[in-house]
């Protein structure tokens, strides 16, 4: 079977998925693109984990989650939405580029290990079901598998689901983005408890953090102690919170 992967890797070497260079066997992308990724940094809202415009100063509650709180407790991303971050979500969702969820499972324990396995539960959000149709998997879900594996804390795969189809979350303005995923997700598993137990919720892009929250709403009724959520690459918006 190695000598079958090796004959493989030799025919067909693995590149790099934004800008397609041949990589070495241990590598997922190049030392070129890896090294123009804005990394999410200090200072942070503690909360929705949006960085704050200054480079200096301390982390703290930013205006927009002490006015409106979400439902989760927490927020945390690895990368900034760019162009190059944009690529890649978009080679994952739209050209079933599963490779790419290797990398995003990378960051997201290298960088946030203590977050992952402070957690009882990982729930990845889940699509509808003429969405899952059409794009034929749901990356939240397979990036929650990988990271599960790798870490030993149980995914939540036939728990959370959305029982209605919704307009995209990226074609509506921030007020409308909380009524449209208003009652769209629903428990269904009378068979897991989760009182007392810490949930960690599993998404790509995080913008105004709408599907976060309404997922995390539908979880506080099972009476977990804590939820957190965990994406991929966080989307700020034109003017940063303070």
């Amino acid at each position: 079977m190695l000598f079958h992967q090796k004959i493989l890797s030799l025919l067909l070497p693995q590149t790099c998925p934004v800008c397609e260079k041949i990589l070495p066997d241990s590598k997922r992308i190049c030392n070129d693109c890896l090294k123009k990724i804005c990394w999410v940094s200090h200072p942070l809202c503690t909360v929705c984990g949006m960085p704050f415009p200054s480079e200096t100063g301390i982390s703290h509650p930013c205006a927009s989650c002490l006015d409106d709180k979400p439902s989760f407790d927490v927020h945390r991303s690895c990368a900034v939405y760019d162009a190059m971050i944009s690529r890649l979500v978009y080679r994952l969702k739209y050209s079933a580029g599963l490779d790419v969820l290797k990398l995003f499972a990378d960051w997201m324990i290298e960088r946030h290990a203590d977050f992952i396995s402070d957690a009882d539960y990982l729930a990845p959000i889940p699509l509808s079901i003429a969405r899952l149709r059409k794009r034929t998997f749901n990356q939240s879900l397979e990036l929650a598998k990988i990271i599960s594996r790798r870490t030993g804390v149980p995914v939540l795969i036939h728990s959370l689901k959305k029982i209605r189809d919704t307009i995209p979350q990226t074609e509506l303005p921030r007020v409308d983005r909380l009524k449209n995923l208003r009652g769209a997700f629903e428990w269904i598993d009378p068979k897991t408890s989760l009182k007392g137990k810490k949930v960690l919720l599993l998404d790509d892009v995080f913008t105004t953090g709408s599907t976060l929250s309404a997922c995390a709403t539908v979880l506080r009724r099972q009476k977990p102690i804590a939820i957190g959520a965990m994406t991929i690459a966080l989307n700020p918006p034109a003017k940063l919170p303070k």
